[in-house]
């Protein structure tokens, strides 16, 4: 910590110094050019000052700006539909996965009474026990979709979210999760290739 303190200092020590050194150097020229001294020499020296510093502010202002405009896009789910597929294999705890937006979503009272239980924020989806072994968790949207290669319809619907969706576990672990560009409804559906104890569940929004 003491190191890095000590990096931290020397590096806006040079900032500092960058800065300092044209103004003083500025001053010296505006003053050795017109021959000023006594007061309106510290007058010069103020608004000298002054201008370099508020040039240097515009510059920086600039410069931020432009590294703003020029960064990536966030990766948004337009209307619902994410970027790419988000893959994760795990043997959930329970052998649940819960497809909500942990802000509004309502877990349902019984979340073993069938494959695939919901609510109007909570989709639950049952995995391979987890004591068999892993089960595939995908999530993605239609775009993205591979097609039903193995696999089978278990749920569709639309659950209400606070502009994001994710899929987590028992224990509030995130699998996966997307950005949506506004709250509201969205469409979900679950594709699993076992009816009872899938280990491929496919959940596609939009």
């Amino acid at each position: 910590m003491k190191d890095e303190r000590l990096d931290e200092w020397r590096r806006r020590s040079r900032e500092v110094f960058t800065i300092a050194w044209p103004i003083g150097l500025m001053i010296r020229l505006v003053r050795h050019v017109f021959d000023i001294d006594g007061t309106w020499a510290y007058v010069v020296q103020l608004v000298v000052g002054a201008g370099v510093v508020v040039s240097g502010l515009a510059w920086a202002m600039t410069v931020a700006l432009l590294r703003r405009r020029s960064a990536p896009p966030v990766a948004e789910v337009g209307g619902e539909k994410p970027t790419s597929v988000q893959t994760v294999r795990v043997a959930p705890p329970n052998s649940l996965v819960f497809v909500m937006d942990d802000r509004v979503g309502e877990i349902p009272d019984d979340c073993g009474a069938a494959p695939v239980v919901a609510t109007s924020s909570c989709v639950v989806v049952g995995t391979l026990a987890e004591i068999d072994g892993e089960t595939e968790v995908r999530l993605s949207g239609p775009d993205d979709f591979a097609g039903a290669e193995g696999l089978t319809m278990a749920w569709s619907g639309t659950i209400d979210t606070a502009g994001a969706l994710e899929v987590t576990t028992s224990h509030a672990d995130v699998l996966a999760s997307m950005q949506l560009q506004r709250a509201g409804r969205v469409r979900v559906a679950v594709w699993t290739n076992d009816r009872h104890q899938p280990d491929v569940v496919w959940i596609v929004v939009g």
